[in-house]
């Protein structure tokens, strides 16, 4: 058995829309799926299948939002697509290295948006690809094992972790040489498959063992490590909330979503994990928006996406789920556009008095931090109209002549080098 996992998110905005969240999934049966994330209404023509091979699994989104890869294991390619028209680019499918390159199945972007790094079950290689031009760095490279199945990449995307699902291990690879760290380590459980990579924790999901195993950066495995209380039959996606405090896993054989706490020294079941809310039904992708709070699920045997309401204490499902229409045959990987990498951090902003003697006046002063991507520059939003534009070094922003006592909304969002805005990051200054 085997899983494509990817790390993806949303972030939306009550008052106004900034850019349209879409949610991709690859379809076995050969197409690609484009759901907008809020309403879970099929983008225009969904699925689309020009550009993509034969029994399409992994899936992932470039930090810009500008293009969707797609790994075909049936015809030994990689299609890649535009995200917003779904059109392939030109060349598209692209080889994944030949008889080096067999059966791709995982997909991972660093989060740099340069290198894309895609494990070949069926060749024990691991294929690294310049992300602009997709030709292929290098050989597909041999990493130790037997069948590489789940790859993740650590945020400082120096470092990966694959899982060789029939010898039940798990390896470190060098992002750049593609040189075993670390490795082989059993993970402890059977037949692994899922993989999330923090900066301090790797997770794996055990399929065959309905348990999760918890390592360091360095593959040391946790003490307690695997655990399974909490955890659904046949583990399969699995992914980590935006801030880290959650684990979620979509578990095929009893057809529900195990949520556990991250932090915690036995990896503690929540509420009453796993839930089964939204029919969710053979699940085998997940992830979860940038706010946390929702979860979306493939649902590989009933052609559906289930989308969950994780502020919930019983992990209800929203209006409507699953949702059927526009989505393809046999969804597997999901991913979700746009990714938080590019989104700016700890906004505040507070109401300031210049004092000039004779008189005075008020300014709201807003500061903020880079995000973990690079950007070009910053948008300034104030009750949902921009009002500034800023460079890449600009992380404040002053706001002249503001009435005391009025309740002012600002956003502030970035923009990289292709023109795509990230979603908004919002305070509120009195």
């Amino acid at each position: 058995m085997k899983l494509f996992f990817s790390l993806v998110f949303l972030l939306t905005h009550s008052a106004y829309t900034f850019a349209a969240e879409i949610v991709y999934t690859a379809n076995g049966g050969g197409s690609v799926s484009a759901l907008d994330a809020t309403t879970l209404a099929p983008i225009a023509g969904s699925p689309f299948s020009p550009g993509v091979g034969t029994t399409p699994f992994g899936i992932a989104i470039n930090p810009e939002g500008t293009r969707v890869y797609v790994t075909n294991d049936g015809s030994n390619s990689l299609s890649v697509l535009d995200a917003t028209t779904l059109a392939p680019i030109a060349g598209s499918p692209f080889s994944t290295g030949g008889p080096m390159g067999l059966m791709p199945y995982a997909i991972v972007i660093n989060a740099a948006g340069t290198f894309v790094y895609v494990t070949n079950f069926n060749s024990q290689t691991v294929t690294k690809l310049d992300a602009t031009t997709l030709a292929i760095i290098g050989v597909p490279t041999p990493f130790g094992g037997i069948n590489p199945s789940a790859i993740a990449i650590n945020p400082a995307g120096n470092s990966l972790y694959v899982t060789d699902n029939f010898a039940h291990t798990i390896y470190k690879l060098d992002a750049m040489t593609l040189a075993p760290l670390v490795g082989p380590i059993l993970t402890g459980g059977i037949t692994p498959n899922g993989i999330v990579a923090t900066a301090t924790r790797v997770y794996v999901a055990n399929f065959g063992s309905n348990s999760i195993s918890v390592f360091d950066e360095n593959l040391v495995p946790i003490p307690g490590s695997p655990f399974s209380p909490g955890v659904g039959t046949m583990p399969y996606g699995i992914t980590i909330s935006p801030d880290g405090t959650r684990i979620y896993t979509a578990n095929y054989g009893s057809s529900n979503v195990s949520v556990l706490d991250a932090n915690s020294a036995i990896l503690a079941p929540i509420g009453l994990s796993p839930f089964s809310a939204g029919a969710v039904t053979g699940p085998i992708g997940i992830v979860v928006n940038s706010t946390g709070t929702r979860v979306y699920v493939s649902n590989f045997t009933t052609n559906n996406i289930s989308v969950l309401d994780a502020t919930s204490p019983t992990f209800t499902a929203i209006a409507g789920s699953p949702f059927s229409t526009g989505v393809g045959t046999m969804p597997s990987g999901i991913t979700i556009s746009p990714t938080t990498s590019r989104i700016p951090r700890n906004l505040t902003g507070k109401q300031v008095t210049n004092d000039f003697v004779i008189q005075t006046e008020l300014f709201n002063l807003l500061t903020w931090e880079a995000p973990t991507s690079p950007v070009v520059g910053y948008y300034v939003y104030r009750d949902g109209a921009k009002i500034a534009t800023l460079n890449d070094g600009a992380f404040e922003y002053e706001d002249h002549n503001r009435a005391a006592g009025v309740t002012t909304l600002y956003s502030v969002t970035s923009f990289s080098s292709a023109g795509t805005e990230s979603t908004p990051i919002s305070v509120q200054v009195k």
